[in-house]
């Protein structure tokens, strides 16, 4: 359907089936599920048009990838986060939207995780995150760098995005990130004074 409104629906309908029955379908429908919804998401956020026209539409659709992550990552689906950072790199809406995503899933394991999941999930979780933080943080090093070497070359949209999420990551992540890498370096000196980036800089 084309309807906003009988998409929204569906969605909706979706999230409530992943949050109360994923563990009784059958692999092979939480594959199928799985699958659709990340080539949807794919879809959508790789062309900039859609992306911008269905922008209340892929919000939704993140939502939902990310009830399907909580629920299989890490035991069942230990590549996500190298596979979204990898995809990340081929287009610059895919990116935007991929680190939406990964601020999405910081937000329900650090901020809302104790009243959705079980402590011992929401620990597990962040295990996880910490674990493979590094493959975020070289997509964000990546986005940085592309823009250092070749100013006007990054959009706007997708550094002023790559700023807030990694802000939302600073309680969380490892401090080695911040002390011993060129990370301080880099935020005072390239996106410290242009105005368009001081907040979320």
């Amino acid at each position: 359907s084309q309807s906003p409104d009988t998409k929204f629906f569906a969605l909706n309908v979706l999230e409530n089936v992943i949050s109360t029955r994923w563990r009784v379908l059958p692999d092979e429908q939480k594959s199928g599920i799985k699958n659709y919804v990340v080539q949807l998401v794919i879809k959508i956020s790789a062309d900039e048009h859609f992306a911008v026209t269905q922008k209340h539409f892929l919000t939704k659709l993140n939502e939902t990838l990310v009830y399907i992550v909580k629920q299989e990552w890490p035991h069942a689906w230990e590549s996500f986060i190298p596979d979204i950072c990898g995809s990340s790199k081929a287009n610059q809406s895919l990116c935007e939207n991929n680190l939406r995503i990964l601020n999405l899933l910081s937000e329900e394991v650090f901020s809302f995780g104790k009243t959705h999941m079980t402590s011992k999930k929401v620990a597990k979780l962040k295990d996880s995150l910490n674990a493979q933080f590094s493959t975020i943080y070289e997509l964000c090093n990546f986005v940085f760098k592309s823009h250092i070497a070749q100013p006007g070359s990054v959009k706007q949209s997708l550094l002023t995005t790559t700023l807030s999420t990694l802000a939302n990551f600073l309680e969380w992540i490892p401090l080695g990130y911040v002390f011993e890498t060129d990370l301080i370096q880099v935020l005072l000196c390239h996106f410290w004074d242009p105005l368009e980036y001081r907040i979320e800089c």
